[in-house]
C-alpha cells in the first residue's frame, strides 16, 4: 500500500513558493498578476504574495526588471542552480570499494552552538552518520572522495576544524554497525512508493482542471524533490541503486510535466495542454 501526500493539508510558505515558481517561468520573469494567480492555487492571499515578494527582494534573491515584474537575482540563480543539482547527482557517484569517508570531530569548536548546529546539518546533507562518539562516516562512493566531501561540507558552513580521512578495514563489530547506520529498508520502500505515486499522478493530471493539476504537480513534485535532495546516495549492496535511479528518472519526467502545467497557468491559459493520449 502506498501513502499519497495529503494535498489538502499542504499550503506552502509564500516566499519559498514564489522562489520555486520563478524557476518555471520563461526568462525567469514573473509579474505580480501571474504571482497572485499562482498563489491562488494554494489560497495564498494577494497581500501574502506581495509581502513575500518584498521579503525576497529585501533578502537579495529577486530584483525588479520593470514596474510590477521581478526576476531572480544572481544570488537567487545560484541558489536555484544548487537545488537543481538533484537531477545530476548520480554523476558524482562511483563504484564502492568498501572503504569509508570519515570525519573526526574531536577538534571542533563545541562552544559555538551555531557552528555546531551547522556542522551536524552539513553531515546529514552529505549522508554522514555517527559510528562512534565524535566519528562520522559514509561510504566512499563519491568521486574525488574526501576532497569532494570536504568542499561540500565547507560550503554548508561546517566547522573547518573537522578532520576528514579515508577509513577501511573496521573490525567485524564496527563493520556490521557501519552498514546499519542508515534505514536502507525504508529507503527502498520510499523509492518504490514515490515511483508509483508520480506515475499514477502523470496519468491522473491529464483529466484534471488546470488549477488542480498545478496543485498536484507542485505538491507531489516538491515532496519528491526534498526526498531526493536528502538522499545519502548510498551504494550497492547497501541499497538498490537501480530503484533510486528509476525514482530519479521518474521525478525528472514528472518535473518536466509540472513545468508545462505551471507555465500554462502563469500565462493565463485555461487547460493543462497535456494530450490525454500521450
Amino acid at each position: 500500500m502506498f501513502i499519497k501526500v495529503d494535498m489538502e493539508t499542504i499550503q506552502p510558505i509564500a516566499k519559498d513558493f514564489l522562489l520555486k515558481i520563478l524557476g518555471v517561468v520563461d526568462n525567469d520573469a514573473l509579474d505580480i498578476t501571474a504571482a497572485i494567480r499562482a498563489g491562488a492555487v494554494f489560497d495564498l492571499s494577494p497581500n501574502n504574495i506581495r509581502v513575500a515578494i518584498n521579503r525576497l527582494q529585501s533578502s537579495g534573491l529577486i530584483e525588479p526588471i520593470t514596474r510590477g515584474a521581478y526576476q531572480l537575482s544572481i544570488k537567487g540563480r545560484v541558489l536555484r542552480d544548487e537545488i537543481s543539482l538533484w537531477r545530476t547527482a548520480e554523476h558524482f557517484t562511483q563504484t564502492w570499494d568498501g572503504s569509508w569517508i570519515a570525519a573526526l570531530t574531536t577538534t571542533v569548536n563545541k562552544s559555538n552552538r551555531t557552528l555546531s548546529r551547522n556542522t551536524n546539518r552539513a553531515f546529514g546533507l552529505v549522508g554522514m552518520q555517527e559510528l562512534h562518539a565524535g566519528l562520522y562516516i559514509r561510504p566512499n562512493n563519491i568521486k574525488n572522495g574526501v576532497n569532494s566531501i570536504k568542499k561540500k561540507l565547507l560550503s554548508l558552513e561546517c566547522d573547518p576544524n573537522i578532520v576528514l580521512f579515508n577509513a577501511q578495514d573496521f573490525d567485524e563489530l564496527y563493520t556490521q554497525k557501519a552498514t546499519q547506520l542508515w534505514d536502507t529498508v525504508q529507503m527502498q520502500k520510499s523509492y518504490l512508493e514515490q515511483i508509483h505515486i508520480l506515475n499514477e499522478s502523470l496519468i491522473n493530471i491529464k483529466n484534471m482542471q488546470l488549477k488542480d493539476a498545478a496543485r498536484e504537480t507542485y505538491s507531489l513534485g516538491d515532496h519528491a524533490i526534498k526526498k531526493i535532495i536528502f538522499d545519502p546516495l548510498l551504494p550497492a549492496p547497501l541499497v538498490s541503486v537501480e530503484s533510486r535511479l528509476e525514482f530519479r528518472q521518474t521525478l525528472i519526467e514528472y518535473d518536466k510535466v509540472g513545468h508545462r502545467v505551471w507555465s500554462a497557468l502563469l500565462q493565463g491559459e485555461s487547460s493543462t495542454n497535456l494530450d490525454k493520449n500521450e
